[in-house]
C-alpha cells in the first residue's frame, strides 16, 4: 500500500518493526509521521516505544482482553494499533486529513489486528462542523469556546456522526462487550462523552479521556452522574477531587467503583 504523504509517496518500506508481548500479534507494523526513514526492530521509535509501554500498563490493569473497544480521535493510528493488541475488536475514528491516510496503511499493515475504520468522527451532532489544527495537521478539534485558547490557528471543516447513528446497525453481542472507550478530540472530550452517557452507564465501560483544566468541572460532573472513580492513567493512581484538579494531567481514566 501506498499514500501521499506530505506530497512523498510513502510506503510499507518506511513502515516500523515494533515486538510486543499480545496474544493477538507478535509484533506491531507502524509508521511514523515525524519520521522520514526506515526504523529498524532494533532502534524502534522513542515515541512509540513509550506510547506503548504507558498504554499497557493501563490495559493490563482495568481492560479484559475479550471487551470490544473504540477509538475516537485515533489520530495516526498508534492507540487503536496498541489497543487492539491487547483486545478483541477496535472500532476507529478519525476524521483529519493527514490523520486518514496513515490510519489506512497503519492499520491495513497489520492484518492480524481487528481494527474498523472510519474517516469521520463522533460528536453530539452529525454534519459539517468547524474545527481548528495546528501546522503540522495532525492536532485540533471542533470549534468550541473551550478550544480558542491559542494553541491552533488554522481551520477547515471535519466531518462527524453521532454514538447512536454509527451503532445503531452493530449487534447487541458486540455492544454488550464494548467495555473500552478512548477519546481524545482535544477540549470536547466531555460533549462527544456526554451524548452516550446513559450507554456508558448501562454497559459499566471505562473511557479514558483527556483531561484539560478547561474542562475539570465537566468531567467531575460526568463521574458524579456515572457514580465512577478518576485515575491517572500515568500513575493509575486513584485520584480525589481536591488533589488532581491543581495539576496538569495527559489522560485519566473514569472507571466503575471497585473496578
Amino acid at each position: 500500500m501506498i499514500i501521499n504523504f506530505n506530497n512523498k509517496e510513502i510506503g510499507v518500506d518506511k513502515l516500523e518493526i515494533f515486538p510486543v508481548i499480545s496474544a493477538r500479534a507478535s509484533k506491531i507494523n507502524y509508521f511514523h509521521p515525524y519520521r522520514e526513514k526506515p526504523i529498524t526492530e532494533d532502534n524502534g521509535d522513542f515515541y512509540f516505544r513509550n506510547q506503548y509501554a504507558r498504554w499497557k500498563r493501563v490495559l493490563d490493569k482495568f481492560v479484559d482482553p475479550a471487551w470490544n473497544a473504540i477509538d475516537i480521535g485515533a489520530c495516526f493510528g498508534d492507540t487503536p494499533l496498541i489497543i487492539a493488541s491487547h483486545c478483541k475488536k477496535v472500532v476507529a475514528f478519525e476524521p483529519g486529513y493527514k490523520g486518514i491516510p496513515l490510519c489506512r496503511m497503519n492499520f491495513a499493515s497489520n492484518p492480524d489486528l481487528d481494527i474498523e475504520f472510519f474517516d469521520y468522527g463522533i460528536n453530539d451532532k452529525s454534519g459539517s462542523f468547524e474545527a481548528f489544527y495546528d501546522e503540522d495537521g495532525y492536532n485540533g478539534g471542533v470549534v468550541t469556546e473551550k478550544i480558542k485558547i491559542g494553541k491552533w490557528k488554522y481551520s477547515t471543516h471535519l466531518n462527524m456522526k453521532t454514538f447512536d447513528e454509527h451503532f445503531s446497525a452493530y449487534s447487541d453481542e458486540f455492544k454488550k462487550d464494548l467495555k473500552f472507550i478512548k477519546i481524545d478530540t482535544e477540549s470536547s472530550d466531555c460533549r462527544v462523552l456526554e451524548s452516550f452517557k446513559d450507554f456508558i452507564k448501562g454497559n459499566g465501560a471505562i473511557v479514558s479521556l483527556e483531561w484539560w483544566p478547561q474542562t475539570h468541572d465537566e468531567i467531575q460532573r460526568l463521574v458524579d452522574y456515572l457514580d465512577y472513580d478518576i485515575y491517572d492513567a500515568g500513575t493509575l493512581n486513584k485520584l480525589n477531587n481536591p488533589i488532581w484538579t491543581n495539576s496538569w494531567r495527559q489522560e485519566v481514566l473514569i472507571t466503575p467503583k471497585c473496578t
